[in-house]
């Protein structure tokens, strides 16, 4: 999820991947890696029966407290609390 990794495979350097996103995108290569990885994992929270841990793992978190605090800090709440807000929204009562 670096940066350098992506600029790597593109056979550009950090900076001018970074130069080229702010233009196109108005965001930092960061920035963008970061909202798709919460995406990805809200969308494991909404539609796999995983616990936390197991998505934190599966996302290379190798400390679940980092994880709940990178998900707390980027959506605003935690990754069970996310869960059942969004299984009380969309799912019928059964």
């Amino acid at each position: 999820r670096s940066v350098v990794d992506y600029a790597s495979q593109l056979c550009v350097t950090p900076q001018h991947l970074n130069r080229i996103t702010k233009k196109a995108m108005g965001k930092s290569v960061s920035e963008l890696i970061n909202e798709k990885l919460i995406m990805e994992i809200k969308r494991y929270l909404v539609y796999t029966d995983m616990s936390c841990e197991e998505i934190a793992h599966i996302f290379n978190f190798h400390d679940n407290s980092y994880f709940t605090k990178t998900f707390k800090k980027a959506v605003g709440e935690t990754p069970k609390a996310f869960r059942k807000q969004q299984k009380e929204l969309y799912l019928p009562l059964s």
